[in-house]
């Protein structure tokens, strides 16, 4: 699922490259957005996982830090190394073209992942908007979920309750905010943080079916799977509708949660995979699932830099397009493989500081059975 995603993600923006010269592929680009709509359910079913493993023992300071310390080893240290990468390769285009700009205005919400907490990221890595939604995520769940344990509401319950809260508290602020930003739902709601917490929250709910209910969770897959699919069909008609007739009813407030909850309604069919038929393609998959966080980060610096080397342009024949895609998409997997080697998997491996022994593992699990 995770490689589906950023499958679907790469694509989208790979695109950006060939529009002008195969408009055929508009179509395909519209449902490659869902990508990250999978990847906002997938994360929210995995980390939820984890979260109720923890069960009541989330309420020791030490066992929250170890959570947030094993995520952030995971992302952060990829994400400030591409970061310091595409600083520098603004600075070198500012310089080339002679512009006066402010980069380091613009840079120091990235250092804090502010970037698109209360409107859309800029132009410069713009595509951390999503990673953004995550980081807060994460650090605000846990936080609300311990206050609601405290206050005597027992661990899962209090874990579905916190989930449904920061859903509906998305989906209230964007209707309050959609009356205020017409036609611009893409940048002032689709890429900001504080309206986007639900289609993570449907992966924490998810999880929590999965674990209260595994035979219903199994046996309900395939009938998950129609509906999933049903209804980000029906989201891209709705949206097209909205479109069509200048709207943005739809687009600024249900589009998240219809894709959301279609995303995660396909993780029971999904987590059933265990294998693929046929063993190269399983190979590629079981690649591009583990870069994938890598490849996120990576392929828009080739992206900014394709385009400015090379200016896409009305006449140019769609050969050369697509062989620039080609090109970008080589060197792609090339960086993520390098930044996934020296950077991501070195961070992952400092993790083992803070992962549980065999005696706190019993506490867990009698945690666990306790919630």
């Amino acid at each position: 699922m995770r490689a589906t995603a950023i499958t679907l993600v790469l694509f989208q923006h790979f695109l950006v490259l060939v529009r002008l010269h195969s408009p055929w592929t508009l179509p395909f680009d519209d449902w490659a957005a869902i990508g990250v709509d999978i990847f906002f359910a997938l994360s929210g079913f995995l980390i939820g996982r984890i979260l109720l493993k923890l069960g009541s023992t989330v309420v020791r300071p030490r066992e929250l830090l170890r959570f947030w310390m094993r995520r952030w080893l995971r992302t952060l240290p990829i994400y400030y190394v591409m970061l310091l990468v595409r600083v520098l390769i603004a600075f070198a285009i500012i310089l080339y073209l002679k512009m006066d700009l402010n980069l380091w205005r613009q840079v120091l919400p990235y250092l804090f992942f502010m970037q698109s907490w209360t409107r859309a990221a800029p132009l410069f890595f713009q595509e951390t908007w999503s990673l953004t939604v995550e980081e807060w995520f994460y650090l605000l769940f846990p936080l609300l979920w311990v206050v609601a344990i405290r206050s005597g509401v027992k661990p899962f319950r209090a874990f579905v309750l916190v989930s449904a809260f920061m859903l509906l508290a998305s989906t209230i602020m964007r209707l309050v905010a959609v009356p205020g930003i017409p036609l611009l739902w893409f940048s002032g709601i689709y890429q900001v943080t504080i309206y986007r917490f639900d289609s993570i929250a449907f992966g924490l709910l998810a999880a929590a079916l999965s674990v209260a209910c595994p035979k219903i969770w199994a046996r309900w897959r395939w009938l998950g799977l129609v509906f999933g699919v049903g209804l980000l069909w029906l989201d891209r008609r709705l949206m097209l509708l909205d479109i069509r007739y200048n709207e943005v009813g739809y687009l600024g407030v249900w589009h998240c949660s219809i894709t959301g909850l279609g995303s995660a309604l396909l993780l029971p069919w999904c987590s059933s995979v265990e294998r693929l038929f046929w063993q190269p393609l399983q190979s590629l998959v079981g690649l591009i699932s583990r870069w994938s966080y890598s490849l996120y980060l990576t392929h828009g610096a080739f992206i900014v830099s394709v385009q400015f080397i090379f200016p896409l342009q009305i006449g140019q024949s769609a050969v050369w397009a697509w062989g620039i895609v080609a090109v970008t998409v080589g060197l792609s997997f090339a960086l993520a493989g390098a930044v996934h080697r020296w950077v991501e998997k070195p961070g992952m491996a400092l993790r083992e500081r803070w992962k549980f022994t065999r005696q706190e593992q019993a506490t867990l699990l009698h945690g666990q059975t306790s919630a």
